[in-house]
């Protein structure tokens, strides 16, 4: 079987795949919202695979490399969709008006956290809460033993 076919119907698969993540994503959001990152995550993990099987110009492509973005910040992954960001941003045939709904979707993020930590944005420390978040959820903050 040659590569084209194997690509087209992995394409078929994650268009498939990808709206019942969506739905299973938004249907836990409601349920339980904390469990709702996790759903998320499996949403980008598909928009990711989606946008890498499909060329930055193409329509598909770009509304998965949208999507992915989307979902990992829904999923609270902030470094994850701004590397994502990244990355598509330099892929060849890349649309500038895509970029730009990416990073306003980054953007509008940032003003959710405004409104929910109006001290924290007063003082400019959004971002460090962020990197705080982040170490955390690495293990950065693991304590010594006693000496």
């Amino acid at each position: 079987m040659s590569a084209h076919v194997d690509n087209d119907r992995e394409v078929d698969a994650c268009n498939t795949l990808v709206p019942e993540a969506i739905g299973r994503a938004e249907r836990t959001e409601r349920e339980s919202p904390l469990r709702a990152r996790d759903a998320w995550r499996d949403v980008a993990l598909w928009e990711q695979r989606l946008a890498a099987l499909l060329p930055a110009d193409d329509e598909e492509g770009r509304v998965a490399r949208r999507g992915a973005v989307t979902a990992r910040i829904k999923a609270g992954d902030r470094a994850g969709a701004e590397a994502m960001l990244a990355r598509y941003a330099g892929e060849v045939g890349a649309h500038g008006e895509d970029i730009a709904y990416m990073r306003a979707t980054l953007d509008a993020d940032d003003a959710r956290l405004a409104v929910t930590l109006p001290y924290l944005a007063r003082r400019g420390l959004i971002g460090a809460m962020r990197s705080y978040a982040a170490r955390r959820a690495r293990g950065g903050f693991a304590f010594s033993a006693p000496r």
